[in-house]
């Protein structure tokens, strides 16, 4: 083979990865294979779903049309369709209209009103990324053979654990077969020494783990098609890369097979696989942390990804008192550059979370923030991360009316008194607390329910085979075959259902300014004709993120109590349920179905975001924010739980800027911060960018927990930035 030339071929080699074009000769066009799956599926009626998605998984790779291209180094498309993706949709439904109909019927009412919602989720997994690269495809398919041959040795064997294995490994020797599919598809361009690589990289996957740094590249890139597109159980995270794949980049480097640069390169066109691949909220890459720490592909990693300017993948960084802090100042550089995919997360905390719901230490070690940023022991864990969502703020409404919902017109919450019979502030907050912990078992019961069905609705046989516990035990993972699997609930809207409840003690208990049934009723017509006292509320009632002791306090009862109603509960899995105080894009959502907030919010504005305070309510700038932030006991938020950080440029401008991001960082994460992300961001610049988008297509934000350009938000997300940058300027915060 043609030695290939990385960096002249690199044009070529991404123009590859980026525009596929499928080879009709290689396969069946998706309508028809779309129809053999329905074919299969009503051949198969009545046998365990587990055989019968094995089966069509199977014919997608051996059927589906493989893309040609002689300049796509990793080889890797397969035109399925999405099929399965949309069976288990039609499945769901029809779960949801038979058996599970009656048991749903109980908590409905408080989901359409957007005061809770509990899902099945199948949206946050990652393999054991270090037992596929270390066995590869035939290692996978020989563990699963000589378990189940085990068992039947022992004669323990079940019916069950039959059908697990059986599908397992069908799945896996389709898999055997697309690979050598593919390497033959690729030897179709001889000439082309980036198809040749291809091929030879393909061939050497179907006969054995992979041994070089390019080839585990080329394994992660084809599983993650495998398990995310084609069966459908959707894959959120990388892993830890710098660590799994640390001994093929030394090992390379040992031997002279590559060069640090042609290693860089392979990196380059990775990074450009990883973007090709569109995931909707970015695919991550976790970085440092543990006992391993920082290596010299960390920072290899970091840089290569610093130098192409992507947001996908994007970047989450552990962050431990032994993390250097020249690395740390090296990615700061970058977000104030304007590459903002990153988030720090403290080891700390996370792994105190962890062992609070019964994680090993041993485990926590090996922790990866799974999607945007929530903690996951990698291998062993489904935590099912975005399973349950309570709405703090609309608590606050359905406290106020006695549990009735205004919006939606009906009975949600249960009696916690009506609004003439809460004579003092603490009756109150009580009242807001009832309505919280009716929320969360009203969550948690329908979590159960749909986890009756989960391995019915989403079996993953090749998810689940990369789990060593999974394959000693014969058990799927949806079927709670991992050693912890878990449910989440998070709690969103924590400052607006905290500043709501300071606001209704300041001027109803307090000040006496009105009752609490006056405030009712002018909440219920979305504060017409108030605007004075609307004022009065946002200039001098504490607020939650300024740093105020008695806010503050408030918002740690909250947290507490929503703690330790939720974590340790047990789940319909053989797991826990485990809490978040994160809330991502959902505040548009249920801020839509949520009225008017003693805060000032008016009705359908959004909600609070993340830990963040109130729009334009921490007017005491970042160091009050973290303060306030760090007074909340963040290892009951074992799911997750981030602040969003907005910074004017000319508060990090040169070296001493960094500095000052440095120790605000260190400040976080020694007072006991979990998550931080940053925006450095210009008010005017982002008026402009709005104006003007075509002159500004490549400015970044940090949305959630992931990236996007500026110019593609919608108008409200646009606004949000804008006013938090305004917010910013007007305090003249600097770190």
């Amino acid at each position: 083979m043609r030695k290939l030339d990385f960096a002249k071929a690199r044009p070529e080699i991404e123009r590859g990865i980026t525009q596929p074009e499928w080879d009709c000769a290689s396969g069946m066009p998706v309508s028809a294979l779309l129809e053999e799956c329905r074919r299969i599926e009503t051949e198969m009626s009545g046998e365990p779903r587990m055989r019968v998605k094995a089966r069509m998984f199977a014919f997608l790779l051996d059927h589906g049309q493989l893309a040609k291209n002689p300049y796509d180094i990793f080889a890797d498309r397969l035109n399925h369709g999405g099929i399965l993706g949309k069976i288990r949709l039609e499945w769901k439904k029809q779960a949801e209209d038979g058996a599970l109909k009656d048991a749903m019927r109980d908590t409905q009412a408080g989901c359409d009103a957007g005061a809770w919602d509990g899902i099945a989720d199948f949206s946050h997994t990652a393999p054991d990324w270090d037992r596929l690269l270390s066995l590869g495809v035939p290692g996978i398919l020989r563990a699963l053979r000589d378990a189940m041959a085990a068992q039947a040795e022992k004669g323990c064997l079940t019916e069950r654990a039959q059908i697990f294995y059986e599908g397992c490994i069908l799945a896996w020797e389709a898999i055997l077969r697309l690979l050598r599919r593919m390497a033959g598809q690729a030897r179709a361009f001889p000439d082309e020494p980036a198809s040749c690589m291809a091929a030879e990289m393909t061939e050497a996957l179907a006969l054995r783990a992979p041994r070089t740094f390019p080839e585990a590249l080329k394994l992660i890139s084809v599983y993650y098609m495998l398990q995310n597109d084609v069966e459908a159980t959707m894959l959120r995270s990388l892993g830890r890369l710098d660590q799994h794949l640390l001994r093929f980049y030394r090992d390379d480097l040992h031997s002279g097979r590559y060069t640090p640069e042609e290693l860089d390169e392979m990196l380059r066109v990775f990074y450009c696989r990883i973007n090709a691949m569109n995931h909707p909220n970015n695919l991550p890459i976790c970085l440092g942390g543990g006992q391993k720490g920082v290596n010299e592909l960390t920072e290899r990693m970091r840089k290569v990804y610093d130098d192409m300017g992507l947001y996908c993948p994007k970047m989450q960084v552990r962050v431990d008192a032994n993390t250097p802090d020249d690395f740390l100042k090296r990615v700061m550089d970058s977000i104030c550059r304007g590459n903002s995919s990153y988030v720090f997360v403290n080891d700390a905390v996370v792994t105190s979370g962890l062992r609070r719901l019964g994680v090993s230490e041993a485990d926590t070690d090996n922790y990866v923030p799974v999607g945007c940023y929530e903690p996951m022991v990698l291998g062993k864990e489904l935590p099912c991360t975005c399973a349950g969502t309570v709405n703090l703020s609309k608590m606050i409404e359905l406290a106020m009316n006695d549990g009735w919902d205004p919006v939606a017109g009906v009975q949600i919450g249960p009696h916690t008194g009506r609004a003439e019979t809460l004579a003092q502030p603490e009756d109150f907050e009580r009242a807001v607390l009832d309505q919280i912990g009716f929320a969360v078992k009203q969550t948690q019961a329908r979590i159960r329910t749909y986890e009756t069905v989960l391995g019915d609705l989403n079996p993953s046989p090749v998810f689940s085979a990369t789990m060593e516990s999974c394959v000693n035990r014969g058990e799927d993972a949806y079927w709670g075959g991992l050693v912890y699997n878990n449910s989440s609930i998070n709690c969103i809207g924590l400052a607006g259902a905290v500043d709501s409840i300071m606001a209704v003690r300041r001027v109803v208990y307090e000040e006496a300014r009105l009752s609490l049934c006056q405030m009712r009723d002018l909440l219920r017509g979305n504060w017409e004709g108030a605007e004075p006292l609307r004022r009065h509320i946002w200039e001098h009632c504490s607020k939650y993120g300024n740093g105020d002791a008695d806010a503050d306090a408030c918002a740690a009862r909250l947290c507490n109590f929503c703690g330790e109603r939720i974590n340790n509960v047990p789940n319909a899995r053989g797991g826990v349920f485990r809490m978040g105080l994160f809330s991502i894009d959902w505040v548009f959502g249920f801020g839509k179905k949520t009225g008017a907030t003693p805060d000032g919010r008016l009705a359908e504005e959004p909600l609070s975001k993340n830990l963040c305070a109130v729009m334009g309510m921490d007017k005491s700038g970042p160091t009050a924010l973290v303060h306030s932030v760090t007074m909340l006991d963040l290892s009951r938020s074992a799911n997750g739980a981030v602040l969003d950080l907005l910074i004017h440029p000319t508060a990090v401008q040169g070296e001493a800027g960094r500095n000052a991001m440095l120790a605000l960082l260190r400040t976080f994460c020694r007072r006991g911060g979990q998550c931080l992300q940053f925006n450095v961001l210009d008010a005017e610049q982002l008026k402009r960018a709005k104006q003007n988008p075509e002159k500004y297509a490549s400015l970044q934000v940090r949305v959630c927990g992931w990236n996007a350009f500026f110019v593609n938000l919608s108008d409200a997300e646009q606004n949000m930035f804008i006013r938090q940058a305004e917010g910013e300027e007007s305090c003249e915060a600097k770190l």
